[in-house]
């Protein structure tokens, strides 16, 4: 796609190298030059560079692509690449060649139609073998007067007759200084082309040159030289070493923020280049691709077949057709199916027109009602269908909007608005609960300044859910800095709120005064007895482990370190209890616990909690939450004296508070900067190249294996994979030496590993992450 734009070519010196050899040394006995690779990996790119050096060593290049003429105009890539060679050609090119033969050329190549009186194209038997042993003995004229590079780009689209004629010279090759090129994807290539090729391979007749994925240095390379670190590793790990995907990503990046979102997104500016991919799909594999984009992956095949109404057999054979042209792809277990790439699929989805894609909505919507499919598959299709006065579809937005919130919070957000406006539409004031669901998921998805607005205006009736708004204010005032007036409307709530049968709304309330008087500054001692009251009475134990972090980090900033550390042991036994769809609705508490754990001086522990809320925050959408998570982990980092890893983690706050438009966030990111400033760290500020900033994964990522594992046990994996001792991790995480053991054997046991190296090889650290010392 776009990698043939990229220069100067980055990264392929070793490829360009066995190139070169073949150009620059005569009669090295390669006859065929592959250059093989997936969609969009650079192929062209370097073929240009191939073709500049064969052009410096004084080879003539005869250089065309296949696809771009009609599919079914025979030799049409043969045609494309030598014709303007043969314009200029002399005239005694096709001395002593047999009439017919000049014919069949003039047929073949309008350049010569002059040669001819009556110019035709062969088409099949005799004729057709003749006119391939006439392209035969026209290469060998060429080929004698100068060295001729034949170059077929694309060559997984030829026409039929092309790779007809490309097999026989590929047996029969040019008694001449020919070097054919071919350029293609492997997966789309003719089979008895693929398996000729394997032969002459074998008997040292063709060089294979295979363009592997780039590393991440001369990815690096190819983005805008202002992009921080943390974008740049975002788009190279999304990129998986594809240049032109890479650049693909940055191009849409303005438009979406989450690239999980780029297919469903109507407005997204996909490159045209795309549709180069669709241009030898059938109409009926175009209409079975266009329905595949619309539906969520992975694909299920028989909804697949419903959504579209055709029959077993017409779905099959679009899909083998379209995994053919690698535009689909089987998942691994080869139940399910997937578009190559996202913005493949964007492109697919938007090409259908608004029209059709309504129409296909809207019978997806109506199989999987059929089929009593969950709120959340119906939704991403009610969507775009549902009706004004459909209380049925509003209902199921809503569900799904509930359901996905902890998951998904821009899809949330955008079902619980999309049934708001409907219910509005239909002359009904939309529910306070529902307009409170919404604020949620905005405030959730980063976008704060929208979900205030929302808050603001919402006034239930009920005192509970008068509670519940309140709250949910105050927590999104906490996040952008206001606390005097988060404190306030706190304290009025407090002060409303009934003596009995509001427990837990109370000690609700008591956290979030606590963890607003924290940042203030100033915790009233009535207040801390209240959460202490509460740490030890609360049944639920996510609210006891919240209250006993804050309680933590009164102590340690009290000078109470005894009293800190046992509170810190309380409440992350209990946090290490809980799953991470519980964890997720109150990931401050992490923060909190991060952050008692750094003022102890338990360094490692701090680090992996703070991370471990990190990561679940970008993996579940809570973009609000991330650039404190971000901020906090910097911080700690820049008191541990690990300036470059804090300098990456600052730029992940910067871009996520730049996204939520969080002022608050964007100040305390630059005062983050100019304490590295002061440290005269130089390079090791926003433009720090990524081969200096890695990732600081001290958590991995929902790995399938990794998944299975506890919060506890993922940690010490990472302890492992950083090369602590049982003995260090003791000490790092409060625990005793045969508790480190046990948890070790039921890591084994659920990884199905025999060593500390194996769990190390499943985290996948960084080089240097063992930087981190106890």
């Amino acid at each position: 796609m776009v990698a043939s734009q990229v220069a100067p070519l980055q990264g392929r010196d070793a490829e360009l190298a066995r190139l070169e050899r073949v150009c620059a040394v005569p009669d090295a006995g390669v006859r065929v030059v592959e250059i093989s690779g997936d969609p969009w990996i650079g192929k062209t790119r370097l073929l240009s560079e191939f073709e500049r050096l064969a052009r410096s060593n004084g080879w003539a290049i005869a250089s065309g692509k296949a696809g771009p003429l009609p599919a079914d105009l025979p030799f049409g890539v043969f045609t494309e690449s030598l014709d303007d060679l043969l314009a200029s050609g002399d005239d005694d090119l096709l001395k002593g060649f047999a009439p017919d033969h000049v014919r069949w050329l003039a047929g073949i190549f309008p350049a010569l139609a002059s040669r001819a009186a009556q110019p035709a194209v062969p088409v099949g038997g005799s004729d057709l073998h003749h006119a391939c042993r006439a392209v035969r003995t026209l290469l060998e004229s060429l080929g004698r007067s100068r060295r001729l590079l034949l170059v077929l780009d694309d060559a997984q689209w030829a026409d039929r007759a092309s790779v007809h004629l490309l097999k026989y010279l590929l047996r029969h090759p040019p008694a001449a200084d020919v070097v054919i090129v071919l350029v293609y994807r492997p997966l789309q290539l003719d089979s008895g082309l693929r398996e000729l090729l394997v032969e002459m391979s074998a008997a040292g007749s063709s060089l294979r040159v295979d363009v592997p994925p780039l590393s991440e240095r001369d990815l690096s390379a190819l983005l805008p030289p202002d992009m921080n670190a943390f974008r740049r590793h975002t788009f190279i790990r999304q990129s998986g070493g594809n240049p032109g995907l890479l650049q693909g990503l940055v191009s849409v990046e303005d438009t979406v923020a989450d690239t999980a979102a780029v297919a469903h997104t109507e407005t997204l500016g996909v490159p045209v280049a795309l549709l180069r991919d669709f241009r030898r799909v059938s109409c009926l594999g175009w209409f079975v691709l266009k329905a595949a984009a619309l539906l969520p992956e992975p694909i299920d095949p028989d909804l697949l077949r419903e959504v579209t109404q055709l029959g077993e057999g017409e779905i099959w054979a679009s899909i083998d057709e379209l995994l053919r042209h690698d535009i689909l792809r089987f998942d691994e277990g080869g139940r399910t199916l997937r578009v190559r790439n996202p913005l493949l699929r964007a492109a697919a989805y938007q090409w259908a027109g608004a029209g059709w894609r309504l129409w296909m909505h809207a019978r997806a919507a109506k199989v999987l009602s059929h089929r009593k499919a969950p709120s959340p598959q119906l939704a991403p299709h009610l969507v775009h269908v549902a009706a004004a006065g459909n209380e049925d579809s509003v209902r199921v937005l809503l569900d799904a909007a509930r359901e996905t919130l902890w998951h998904s919070p821009d899809r949330a957000a955008l079902w619980a608005r999309t049934a708001c406006e409907l219910r509005k539409l239909d002359g009904h004031s939309p529910g306070a609960r529902d307009e409170l669901l919404q604020a949620t998921a905005l405030a959730l998805s980063g976008r704060l300044g929208q979900s205030l607005t929302i808050l603001f205006r919402v006034r239930p009736a009920a005192p509970c859910d008068r509670a519940v708004a309140t709250l949910w204010r105050t927590y999104v005032l906490r996040l952008v800095g206001r606390y005097a007036e988060a404190d306030k409307e706190l304290r009025e709530l407090s002060a409303v709120l009934p003596e009995r049968g509001a427990e837990t709304t109370r000690l609700e309330v008591a956290v979030a005064r606590l963890a607003t008087a924290l940042e203030i500054g100033e915790v009233p001692e009535q207040l801390q007895e209240t959460a202490r009251q509460g740490a030890e009475s609360a049944t639920d134990p996510f609210l006891r482990a919240r209250l006993h972090a804050l309680l933590a980090v009164a102590a340690a900033a009290g000078g109470r370190g005894e009293l800190a550390g046992r509170r810190i042991d309380e409440a992350a036994r209990l946090m290490d209890a809980l799953p991470d769809d519980v964890v997720v609705t109150r990931l401050d508490c992490l923060d909190w616990l991060g952050r008692a754990e750094d003022l102890l001086g338990r360094a490692d522990s701090g680090l992996i909690r703070l991370q471990g809320a990190l990561d679940l925050a970008e993996r579940r959408g809570m973009h609000s939450l991330v650039p404190m998570l971000a901020v906090s982990l910097a911080s700690l980092l820049l008191r541990s004296d690990d300036p470059a890893r804090a300098a990456y983690l600052i730029a992940q706050a910067d871009h996520a508070a730049g996204r939520s438009s969080n002022q608050f966030m964007l100040a305390r990111v630059a005062r983050l900067r100019q304490e590295i400033r002061r440290r005269d760290l130089g390079a090791l500020g926003e433009d720090l190249p990524l081969d200096r900033v890695d990732p600081p994964t001290f958590v991995p990522a929902a790995d399938d294996q990794l998944a299975m594992l506890s919060n506890r046990e993922r940690q010490i994996a990472v302890l492992v994979s950083i090369g602590r001792t049982n003995q260090q991790i003791a000490r790092a995480l409060g625990l005793s030496h045969k508790t480190v053991e046990t948890y070790l054997a039921r890591m084994f046991k659920k990884l199905q590993v025999g060593s500390r190296a194996q769990v190390a090889a499943l985290v996948g650290r960084v080089d240097d992450v063992g930087a981190l010392s106890v």
